[in-house]
């Protein structure tokens, strides 16, 4: 056998490429991933049914999260590029709703009246008061830590999709590098970018799988 292969070796390397690219390209047209949600619950299983009648009603629980490191959050230029980046990717035909610094907003009463102002739009309309308002921020019980750290020098991007029947796992990595080019576009340094969240996690790893099925598989 070893003395056959030898011999005809170029033959015989003919014959692996031959059928490399023959499987390459049917792995090529695989699909191999779908919503997590119906692989769980099953299409017709009534807790499915139920699962996405709420998140119609409430919220999407599929979600992806950008951190972004600024050491300035609410000067103009800062929220300027924010304001880009949220644009852009409200736009996007997935894109159900984006949370940030831009709609964070703050009650309070004075003077017998009830007053709601956003974060942003105070910075803006009044920079001298920069310092304290992001200090604010960075106390406020539902945003602190969350939407804003607590040093005050990064923040975060929330971006919920659109509740679909069935969002398959190879549409996720497109969409989060539609997303991550908008930043880019927006001015946003990469080395001052974090993705995070799940459906951040599952646009790696179908990515990582891609490679694998598509490429290492056939070699």
């Amino acid at each position: 056998y070893i003395t056959f292969i030898l011999r005809y070796r170029l033959g015989v390397l003919a014959v692996i490429l031959a059928a490399t690219f023959v499987f390459g390209g049917i792995a090529s047209q695989g699909v191999y991933s779908s919503a997590l949600a119906k692989l769980f619950f099953g299409e017709k299983h009534p807790g499915f049914l139920r699962y996405r009648e709420r998140i119609r009603e409430f919220a999407n629980d599929e979600t992806a999260i950008v951190i972004y490191k600024d050491e300035h959050l609410f000067s103009a230029a800062s929220l300027a590029r924010l304001a880009q980046a949220v644009q852009g990717i409200e736009a996007l035909p997935e894109i159900r709703r984006v949370d940030s610094l831009l709609n964070a907003q703050h009650v309070f009463g004075e003077e017998e009246t009830l007053h709601v102002e956003k974060y942003a739009e105070e910075a803006l309309a009044h920079p001298a008061r920069t310092a304290r308002i992001l200090q604010q921020m960075t106390q406020d019980a539902l945003y602190g830590g969350l939407l804003i750290s607590e040093d005050g020098q990064h923040a975060a991007v929330m971006i919920e999709l659109e509740p679909v029947d069935e969002l398959a796992g190879e549409a996720v990595p497109p969409l989060i590098n539609a997303i991550m080019r908008i930043f880019d576009q927006a001015g946003f340094p990469p080395h001052a970018l974090h993705r995070v969240g799940f459906t951040s996690s599952m646009a790696d790893i179908v990515s990582q799988m891609d490679f694998n099925i598509k490429r290492l598989f056939p070699i």
